[in-house]
């Protein structure tokens, strides 16, 4: 199941993180876990989740485990 939802970008995805904070405040989606990360502040992250192109979404299940990059 679907717990998180994050997004790895830089400060210039500024049409991108538009449409995920419009789908993160969306009611449907309420249970989920939004997060935007700028990928300077993540490099752990990067190396973890292989991330090559920014944006990235990637989508983690209850146990953090990912399910869709």
């Amino acid at each position: 199941m679907i717990k998180k939802v994050y997004e790895y970008g830089t400060d210039r995805c500024q049409t991108y993180r538009k449409l995920f904070e419009t789908v993160s405040n969306m009611k449907e989606y309420e249970s989920l876990e939004f997060k935007l990360f700028v990928i300077e502040d993540k490099p752990i992250d990067v190396e973890k989740y292989h991330i090559k192109e920014v944006p990235t979404t990637i989508i983690l299940d209850e146990d953090d485990e990912l399910i869709f990059k």
